[in-house]
């Protein structure tokens, strides 16, 4: 069975815009999905068909569209997010951007707010997944290499939105985002505290010399 990333969502629409976000038949519309041939990037809009292994069976099928449709607002939640900040981005920004109306995004996601942390989740996921696969490398070199091939790496994808929506998605926001200011600040210290691990890992294994300051080291590659 193929089917799309497992993120729930309600009242799907029909297909995708040519901006790869979902939206109502208009009628005499047909269908269409092109290809630029350009480099993709992270944040991608998802046009693949869905497969069940029974196509008689209406309720999978459905189920399997609002997990499509879920996953497709999100990721053009988080370019708006990416580009433009959580205190920046708009709810007629978000609106245009997925699709949704207000009262559907309200419905899948509660808010602004609920929205934003659910891409956070997606952008962990997806962009930043490179993190949690350099700090498996073998030899703390090794990790140091590939945390920052991988930071330059998504960083500079055509197509990306610049920066680091972990960086400047929610630095400044007024009285009602400072829950995602919060949030925002405890995941970069959660990476950092990721990082610091592992290089406390090299000093127990005698890869790294026990007198280097691991949280200092730590914070150094994380700015990098």
């Amino acid at each position: 069975m193929a089917i799309a990333d497992p993120v729930a969502f309600r009242q799907p629409e029909p297909y995708l815009s040519e901006h790869g976000a979902p939206r109502r038949e208009r009628k005499g519309e047909e269908q269409s999905h092109g290809d630029s041939g350009s480099p993709t990037p992270l944040v991608r809009r998802i046009t693949t068909p869905i497969h069940t292994d029974n196509d008689g069976d209406n309720e999978n099928v459905k189920q399997h569209e609002r997990q499509h449709f879920g996953y497709v607002a999100i990721d053009s939640a988080m370019r708006v997010f990416w580009e433009k900040s959580y205190e920046g981005a708009t709810m007629a920004d978000l609106t245009e951007a997925t699709g949704l109306n207000r009262s559907s995004i309200h419905a899948a996601f509660g808010n602004k707010e609920g929205l934003f942390l659910k891409v956070v989740e997606r952008y962990w996921e997806g962009p930043l997944s490179y993190i949690p696969k350099a700090l498996a490398e073998p030899t703390l070199p090794r990790v140091v290499e590939a945390l920052i091939r991988g930071s330059v790496n998504f960083l500079s994808i055509p197509g990306n939105p610049k920066g680091c929506l972990s960086i400047h998605g929610a630095l400044v926001c007024g009285t009602n985002g400072e829950r995602v200011m919060q949030n925002m600040a405890e995941w970069r210290k959660t990476t950092e505290s990721m990082i610091k691990k592992r290089i406390q890992q090299a000093q127990r294994e005698g890869e790294l010399r026990g007198e280097v300051n691991a949280a200092d080291y730590a914070r150094y590659i994380a700015t990098i």
